[in-house]
């Protein structure tokens, strides 16, 4: 049985839409994630998976904490995945 990944074309429409969401302009790229900052010392990765869908994964670090996942082209779940890993950082900041 095969998967079908999701495109290239996929990802850079939702590394658009986390850019956007997340008001970061830039970010880096290793081990085939893109790493937004999210503030302190936390990334969002951002990653084509199998099944047509955008892995997003919650870092301290590099380190991998928590994964969620969002079709390729629903960029609404997309942004509101990366708004509510934003404001969970945000509140344990302020704990």
């Amino acid at each position: 049985m095969d998967t079908v990944r999701a495109t290239r074309l996929d990802l850079a429409r939702a590394l658009r839409v986390v850019s956007r969401t997340l008001g970061e302009r830039y970010a880096w790229r290793a081990d085939h994630r893109h790493f937004f900052r999210i503030g302190g010392g936390w990334w969002v990765a951002v990653s084509p998976d199998d099944a047509g869908r955008i892995r997003v994964d919650a870092c301290a670090g590099t380190r991998t904490v928590d994964s969620l996942w969002a079709s390729a082209q629903d960029h609404d779940r997309l942004a509101g995945l990366v708004q509510s890993l934003r404001d969970e950082v945000a509140a344990l900041a302020a704990a």
